[in-house]
């Protein structure tokens, strides 16, 4: 057996499991599976009683950077006061030319970025949600450009 033997084993092993994965639900269940999409979210620190009236605020961005993103974010822009605020990223990164327009957009709003995962506190009584920020979260992959987008990182 030579060489040529073995390339065209190889190809056609290739070209039976290509056959294969697309009726066994290979590209179909990774849409079931598709990551968010990047949303934008205001939060505030708690519990209220151990911040008191110095409780941080923050703008949480996580899921991933589609095309939509920097779209969405424009709107949310437009909808609150975003200058000068801080930007906390929870991110597998996405789309490069999405991901370049956002960093535009929190470069002009003068944001400071970081990275950090958000996670919602129960809400006591009436009122909205509290927050807290942990350190278990990843920027990756264009992730990194917003994160150096921020003025103050």
């Amino acid at each position: 057996m030579g060489i040529g033997d073995s390339v065209k084993r190889y190809l056609a092993m290739a070209l039976a499991c290509a056959a294969v994965f697309p009726c066994a639900g290979g590209p179909a269940a990774a849409r079931d599976d598709k990551p968010a999409s990047m949303r934008f979210e205001w939060r505030v620190e708690g519990p209220a009683e151990r911040c008191g009236t110095h409780c941080r605020t923050w703008i949480s961005a996580t899921g991933v950077i589609t095309e939509e993103t920097a779209r969405v974010f424009e709107a949310f822009a437009r909808s609150n006061d975003v200058r000068g605020a801080k930007l906390v990223l929870d991110s597998e990164g996405g789309s490069v030319l999405s991901a370049l327009a956002l960093g535009r957009a929190i470069r002009k709003f003068d944001m400071t970025t970081t990275v950090g995962k958000t996670t919602l506190l129960p809400a006591v009584g009436k009122n909205a949600p509290r927050a807290i920020i942990s350190n278990s979260a990843s920027c990756e992959s264009m992730c990194a450009f917003l994160l150096l987008a921020g003025t103050r990182r």
